[in-house]
Parts: C-alpha cells; sequence; structure tokens
C-alpha cells in the first residue's frame, strides 16, 4: 500500500471517527461516500444503512436526485437490498437487471442503479450483522470496475465498519459520563442549597431580629450560582392593626421604593400582580415595581398554617428560574418562617408553645441533671415514643436502649449537662429498631444567677440526606470502578491494535524471507550435485595417484594429510545436511507465521486444527521452552468450519496461561479428540492450579489472578467469548498445587444456533 493510498484510508477513517462526534451525522456520511467515490474514480455513489424496521435506508448520494436520500429498500430487493440481505460484495458490468440474482421491484433506486454500466457495492459488516452497504457506479464510457477494485474496497469497508463500531461504543461511553457528571452536578448543587439553608438556620437561632438577619440572607443567597438572585428584597409582613402588610426588613432598595412599600395591600405583589398565598410565584416585573426594580420571586411566609407576609427576592431577568428553585425559595421561606415564629414566642408562652409544637424538627428540655421535661410532638415522630413515655425520663435511656449509648453521645451530652453549646450529627435508634439520623443543636438556658437551670435540644431528621450521602459515596466509586475498567478496556484495545500490526508486519516479512530462503535452498541442492562431482573426481584423481613420480606422490599425500581430506569427505555430507534442516526449520517458522497471522482472514472456513496447534506453538515457542517440556498427543479429528485465525488466539491464551502458570519447570501437554459431531482440544500443565473460589469467575471481564502489570484479565474472556461464538464451550478442571486442564470443545459444523451440549 503506498503513501498515497496509506493517506486516503486515514482520512477515511478520521471521517468515520468523526461520524460518532457529529452532531449532523448526515453531512459525515455524505464526506465518507465522497470520500469513496473520488478514490474509485466513480461516477455516482450510494451509502444506505439499515434501519430499526430491518430495511435499508439511503442516507447519502453522490451525483444522484436529490429524492432518493431517505428512501427506503427492503432486503433483497435490487443489488443494495441483495448484499444487505447476503453480507456478500458484488461486481457488476452491464445491465444488472440480467443478473437472476436481483429483483427490481420494491424501489425507485433499483431503477438508476440499472442504467450504470459497471458498479461495485459492499456490505458494512458489524459484529452483530450487516449495517448497511456502500455502492459506487461508473456510466458508459469508463473502464469498468474490476476484482481489484472490489477486493480493495471490500478491505476498506472492513476497517471503516470496524471504525465506525468502536466510535459508537465511545460515544455511548461519552453519554454515560455526561449523564453522570450531571448527576455529580446536581448533587453538588444540593449540597450547596442545603448548606446555605442550614448557615441561615445558624444563623437565624442568633440574630436578635429580622432586620438583622435579612440583609446577610439576601447577600449569601445572592451568592449561590444556581439559583439566580440578586442583592435585593424584603419581607412583608401582615398588619393585624390595619389589615394589610407593611414593611419589615429590607435589602438593597431605593428610598423611593421603600416609602411606596411602607403599607401595601394583603393579596397584592409590590408589582401590581395578585399574589397566591399558597404558592410562590415567579414575576418578570415593571421598571421600579419588583424589589428594587425588575425581575423577582414572591414567596409566602407560612409557619403552622398560617400565613404571616410575604419574601421579595430580587433575581436576574434572564434566565428563568430552573428546576428546583421554587422548592429551595420554599425552604428558604420556611427559614425566615421559623424565624419569625421564634420572635413571636418572645411574646409569650403560649406563641412559644405553638411555635415548638408546629415545629419541623424535634425539641426537646431537659433540665440540669438531664431528665426530660418536655417533648415536641415531632419528637416523638421521629423516636416512635409518645411524651407520657419521655416525660422525667433520663434522654440517654429515651434515645438508645440499656448500655447502648455511643460515646459520642456521652461526650455530647456531658458537655450540655457542664453548661456548653453543641451542634452535630448523631444516630440515634427508633423504638421499633430503625436508624434514625438528626442534626442535633444542644444549647444552654441559664437562669438570673447563671445556673444552669435547662437544655434546649433541637434535632432534625437527616437520615434521607445521610443516605443519599451514602447513595453518592457509592456513585462516586462505581464511577470510579468504571473509569478504571474503560482503561483497562482501551489498553486492551491498544493491545489489540498493536497485535494485528505485528500480525501484518509478521505475514509481510515471511513473504520476504521465503524468496531468499528459496534461493538458498535451490542453490544447497546444486551444491550438493556439485560436491558428489568433486568427489567423484577427487577419488578418480587418487586412481591415478599411482602412475605419478615418487616426488609428486609425497608432495599430494603431504596436501592431502594437511587439509585433512578425509575428514573434510566424511564432514561435508553433515554439514550439507545440516544446512538442509537447518532451511526446513526457517521455512517451518515462515509458514507458521502466515499460517498463524492471518490478518484478512476472518471468514469461516475448513481448517485443520492439528496444523493450527503446530502454527500457534511455533509462535509462542520461545514463551513455552524455557518453563516445560510440551508433549503432544494429537488423536484422530476432522477438519472443523471455523474462523482460524480466532481460535489460533484461543489456542495462544490458553498456551501462555499454561507456561505462565508453572513456576519453575513442568510440563504442558496438548491432546485433541473427537466425539460424535464434535472435536476437542485440550492443554494441561503442572502448574500451581487455580483456587476453587476462583474458578466461577475466570471467565468474567477483567478477572484475573495475576500480580499488578502481568494481566488484564481479559484473555480467558475473550478466549470464551469466541469459543461461544464458534458454539462450543470450555471446560475447565484445576487441583491447587498440581495444575490445570483446559477442554475447548467445537462443533465440526458451523452452528446454524446457539450452542448445544457435548
Amino acid at each position: 500500500m503506498g503513501g498515497g493510498e496509506l493517506a486516503w484510508v486515514h482520512e477515511l477513517l478520521q471521517l468515520a471517527r468523526a461520524a460518532a462526534r457529529e452532531e449532523r451525522p448526515r453531512l459525515v456520511q455524505h464526506r465518507i461516500l465522497e470520500h469513496m467515490v473520488q478514490a474509485f474514480e466513480a461516477e455516482t455513489g450510494t451509502l444506505a444503512l439499515v434501519g430499526g424496521d430491518g430495511d435499508l435506508e439511503i442516507v447519502a448520494a453522490i451525483d444522484l436526485p436529490e429524492r432518493v436520500i431517505g428512501e427506503r429498500i427492503p432486503l433483497g430487493c435490487c443489488v443494495l437490498g441483495w448484499v444487505a440481505e447476503h453480507g456478500e460484495p458484488v461486481l457488476l458490468s452491464g445491465d444488472a437487471a440480467a443478473d437472476p440474482r436481483f429483483r427490481f421491484d420494491a424501489c425507485a433506486k433499483a431503477r438508476d442503479a440499472r442504467r450504470a454500466a459497471s458498479a461495485v457495492c459492499w456490505p458494512l459488516a458489524g459484529e452483530d450483522g450487516v449495517r448497511g452497504v456502500i455502492a459506487l457506479n461508473r456510466g458508459a464510457g469508463r473502464a469498468p470496475f474490476t476484482g481489484e477494485d472490489l477486493e480493495r474496497g471490500r478491505r476498506l469497508v472492513e476497517i471503516l465498519a470496524v471504525v465506525l463500531d468502536n466510535t459508537l461504543f465511545a460515544r455511548e461511553a461519552r453519554e454515560r459520563a455526561a449523564v453522570l457528571e450531571r448527576t455529580r452536578a446536581d448533587l453538588e448543587r444540593n449540597l450547596a442549597l442545603a448548606r446555605a439553608l442550614g448557615e441561615i438556620l445558624e444563623r437565624a437561632q442568633q440574630a436578635e431580629d429580622v432586620e438583622a438577619l435579612f440583609p446577610w440572607a439576601v447577600e449569601r443567597l445572592a451568592a449561590l450560582p444556581w439559583v439566580g438572585l440578586e442583592p435585593r428584597g424584603a419581607i412583608l409582613l401582615g398588619d393585624e392593626e390595619e389589615g394589610g402588610l407593611r414593611l419589615a426588613a429590607h435589602h438593597g432598595l431605593a428610598a423611593e421604593t421603600r416609602a411606596r412599600w411602607a403599607r401595601i395591600a394583603r393579596g397584592r405583589c409590590p408589582c401590581g400582580r395578585e399574589v397566591d398565598e399558597e404558592g410562590i410565584a415567579f414575576h418578570d416585573g415593571a421598571p421600579g415595581e419588583g424589589p428594587g426594580g425588575g425581575a423577582h420571586h414572591v414567596a409566602p411566609i407560612r409557619f403552622g398554617g398560617r400565613f404571616l407576609g410575604l419574601l421579595h427576592l430580587g433575581a436576574m431577568p434572564e434566565p428563568a428560574p430552573g428546576a428546583g428553585t421554587e422548592e429551595f425559595l420554599g425552604s428558604v421561606a420556611n427559614v425566615f418562617a421559623s424565624f419569625l415564629a421564634r420572635m413571636e414566642a418572645t411574646r409569650g408562652a403560649r406563641l412559644l408553645q405553638r411555635a415548638v409544637e408546629a415545629s419541623p424538627a424535634a425539641v426537646v428540655i431537659t433540665d440540669a441533671q438531664g431528665h426530660v421535661r418536655y417533648a415536641n410532638p415531632r419528637f416523638g415522630e421521629l423516636t416512635g415514643r409518645a411524651g407520657g413515655e419521655t416525660t422525667g425520663r433520663r434522654l440517654r435511656e429515651v434515645l438508645f436502649p440499656p448500655g447502648a449509648a455511643s460515646e459520642e453521645y456521652e461526650a455530647v451530652a456531658a458537655r450540655a449537662l457542664a453548661g456548653g453549646s453543641w451542634r452535630g450529627e448523631l444516630r440515634f435508634e427508633r423504638s421499633d429498631g430503625g436508624e434514625l439520623w438528626a442534626l442535633v443543636t444542644l444549647a444552654p438556658v441559664r437562669g438570673h444567677d447563671g445556673a444552669l437551670e435547662h437544655v434546649v435540644v433541637v434535632a432534625e431528621d437527616i437520615t434521607e440526606r445521610r443516605r443519599a450521602e451514602e447513595a453518592l459515596r457509592r456513585v462516586n466509586a462505581e464511577q470510579q470502578a468504571l473509569i478504571r475498567r474503560l482503561e483497562e478496556a482501551r489498553e486492551q484495545l491498544v493491545r489489540t491494535e498493536k497485535l494485528a500490526a505485528i500480525g501484518q508486519l509478521a505475514a509481510g516479512i515471511a513473504h520476504e524471507i521465503n524468496n531468499p530462503v528459496g534461493y538458498v535452498g535451490s542453490n544447497l541442492g546444486t551444491l550438493r550435485e556439485y560436491v558428489a562431482d568433486l568427489l567423484g573426481l577427487l577419488d578418480r584423481y587418487r586412481e591415478a595417484e599411482a602412475q605419478l613420480p615418487e616426488a609428486a606422490r609425497r608432495a599430494l599425500a603431504q596436501a592431502c594429510e594437511e587439509a585433512d581430506l578425509d575428514h573434510l569427505r566424511e564432514d561435508l555430507a553433515s554439514v550439507l545436511d545440516e544446512c538442509d534442516e537447518g532451511i526446513g526449520r526457517v521455512r517451518q517458522i515462515v509458514q507458521s507465521l502466515k499460517d498463524f497471522s492471518r490478518v484478512n482472514e476472518g471468514r469461516w472456513e475448513l481448517a485443520d486444527l492439528h496444523r493450527a496447534l503446530d502454527s500457534t506453538l511455533n509462535v509462542v515457542w520461545n514463551e513455552l521452552k524455557y518453563k516445560a517440556e510440551v508433549i503432544k498427543a494429537y488423536g484422530e479429528i476432522p477438519q472443523v468450519e471455523c474462523i482460524l485465525s480466532q481460535l489460533n488466539q484461543v489456542f495462544m491464551n490458553l498456551l501462555v496461561n499454561a507456561a505462565q502458570a508453572i513456576e519453575d519447570r513442568g510440563t504442558i501437554w496438548i491432546r485433541t479428540g473427537a466425539e460424535g459431531p464434535w472435536v476437542w482440544v485440550e492443554v494441561e500443565d503442572t502448574g500451581k492450579g487455580i483456587p476453587p473460589e476462583d474458578l466461577p469467575r475466570i471467565f468474567d471481564p477483567f478477572f484475573t489472578t495475576k500480580p499488578v502489570g502481568k494481566g488484564t484479565g481479559l484473555g480467558l474472556s475473550i478466549s470464551y467469548g469466541i469459543v461461544e461464538k464458534h458454539g462450543g464451550r470450555i471446560d475447565v478442571e484445576s487441583t491447587v498445587g498440581r495444575g490445570t486442564r483446559f477442554r475447548v470443545w467445537i462443533p465440526v459444523r458451523r452452528p446454524v444456533r446457539g450452542p448445544q451440549g457435548g
């Protein structure tokens, strides 16, 4: 393959890979077809892919009417349908209608194809069948396509189909990664929102009034990038005397706006729109009407089912609020509702009682010795214990079975009873034995003299949050495992591509070596004849030696003795025999390389498995000869219909694994036999064996017992897939410390359906 053709193939592969990345695949499909038309100097071309209904759909065409794009061709109809149905390339010259293989009664494209003077059509074959076809046409007056064109195009289309399969896998992997990334971003966003709410709630517990809390909260909320808020807003509370709403707190509002909002009617937003006191709304606003002018959110502040007022928060006009914004703003409104309820509680014990009992958090008040004096209903809901079961008992006894209190709780309780405060997460046990996680806040209540009188405990149920965090950790772990597997799969793919390149190189080297080996072999035969003639001539000279003068005979005898002529005569024959044996060995190795590589042969054929085993042995001999003695016990077996290059890979994996299982020096047996419609090939070693607990997993992808860096765990998995594809199976027996035996069963004839028992 010349440099120009290699560049052309490279560009074709680049286009095929682009098809997996391109959001407009039709454009890349057209470029691929255009590339094929130009390379084969065709006049027109067609690319059709198999659709979900099994029919072909034309997705690209060169120099054909635009109407053919999108046209569907049933399988078996015309040349394209026939090629897709049979999976075989076709070379045509003249009128295709004269060919009895094709029918032209169901598609308009068929009528166009019959007008071509010469045409070639190749199937796009993937691992699971034909994916489509490519057809090229030349009109009258142009040189017709040749068998060489058909073969060259077949090789290129095979490469194109494999790359498209791989790039489709890559696209699916990218889509899965994108889904995981979106999930991660959503979780990050939710955690950040929850953290902001927690900080506002914590600040609310320390603030003296809403005027002090609200500006800080607005700035904190505006700093969140996902919510789209601006640092401006207001809280309007119900005015019981006048029946409307009054401006209770604000931030970022102009003096004119504050004056206009000092009093507004209930049921109306300051921008003039009606307000639903049950739901949250987004108003794009009118200039000067929203909080500080522009878009805004308005949310009712409700507590215990009672409407307290409105929360206005300035919003960015673009984009519109996203999913989850209303729920988050509802939580913000709830935080302010709880804060305002606490403020109202200071007005009297009755309001305090109502606020605590309506709180979404569990509230417990203990005395200075830790005995429960009050527990709100939410505490009973979370723990499963009614108020009557808790009052007067130590909180430790309520939350934990006897002797089961955690060391952390004991430390927190001791700190609280010593007058300290604490906030953190604790695990409790419900009365039904269920697990409860709570965000707990402990705060001391002191008398006028400063002595500790009570401890207030507020517990928020975060069980679901903890479960979500644990689920997130599991997802992260699974994602990391997936990334590792993808990286290992990528490395295996690189090794497979290198093996294919080595196979191509081996086939080329074998071809190049054959010629000089032929010369040497031929010349050795001639040399053997020349040597025989020379030795015969030497014998006649020795017969005539007696007729020479005495001085000449002595000189000749001395020369023969110095040259060790007798030894030379004896050694010449053995030297020539060794040369013949060496040339034979080279020929055997070359033939083994050619048989093993079989780079472009992925077809089913009748093959001699004994010859395949011998070729594989020659290829891996360097791996075996230092580790084991190889004993062959071949039985009588028929030729097998198979994809020989794939079975060679199975035999190679089994032989290399057997050698690697032997730690010092051992024996490897290779046996064959036949039983009914089956043949079997057995590889047995005297290695260290496989533990029984590992045997069920040895064919799993990525499972390996070899040290890190010594194996990918894919060899046996790939071998299993190849044998299963051939309708066979692999049996394995192993004893730790004694060795392992693999037996590969292959049907003599290619199976029509899945593998059968043997």
